[in-house]
């Protein structure tokens, strides 16, 4: 499947936590975000038998990024921001650059990270950047985790599609005799 659904979720900065939900076209390398969900668990109650097994197919297709290890039981990546934030930053730039990152609406207009990230100065290894610790909520941190998790999600996809390659016959080496002088 070249559909990967991204679960982010988020609670250790300001603001409320948050469970940001995007969809990632590793075909294209497109990422959509425009779905905040309430944090926590998925709740299948008062769900028919069809709409359980309709989740649990996503759910099948869906990476789950956390920034606690304690808060969920399953969880697929955890974000730590010391490793991981640097990456997150660029992995963001990345996809804005090539125009592959749509934002809802809502969600463009309430979390813009231009107003939160600036970068510092430029090095030899590349842009030191800075994020404003005041006005940066948890919905911030996420769309950065959501960009940082669909690009390593891509690296996956591609391992995994090319083991799904099926052998022609003109892969196939039918002359087993060994060599001989």
């Amino acid at each position: 499947m070249n559909q990967i659904i991204t679960d982010v979720r988020i609670s250790s900065y300001n603001e409320n936590p948050v469970r940001l939900i995007g969809s990632y076209d590793a075909l294209n390398g497109q990422l959509s975000i425009s779905q905040i969900l309430p944090f926590g668990e998925t709740d299948l109650s008062g769900k028919t038998k069809k709409e359980i097994e309709q989740i649990k197919v996503l759910q099948r297709h869906s990476i789950v990024v956390v920034d606690s290890m304690t808060a969920f039981n399953k969880w697929d990546l955890h974000f730590n921001e010391s490793e991981h934030l640097n990456f997150a930053v660029g992995a963001y730039y990345e996809l804005e650059r090539q125009k592959k990152l749509i934002l809802g609406k809502e969600i463009r207009s309430r979390y813009n990270l231009q107003n939160v990230i600036q970068v510092r100065k430029l090095e030899v290894t590349g842009n030191v950047y800075e994020i404003n610790p005041e006005d940066t909520e948890n919905a911030h941190i996420a769309i950065l985790v959501s960009c940082w998790a669909a690009l390593r999600a891509r690296g996956v996809s591609a391992i995994t599609n090319e083991e799904q390659e099926q052998a022609t016959d003109q892969d196939i080496d039918d002359f087993l005799v060994p060599f001989s002088i």
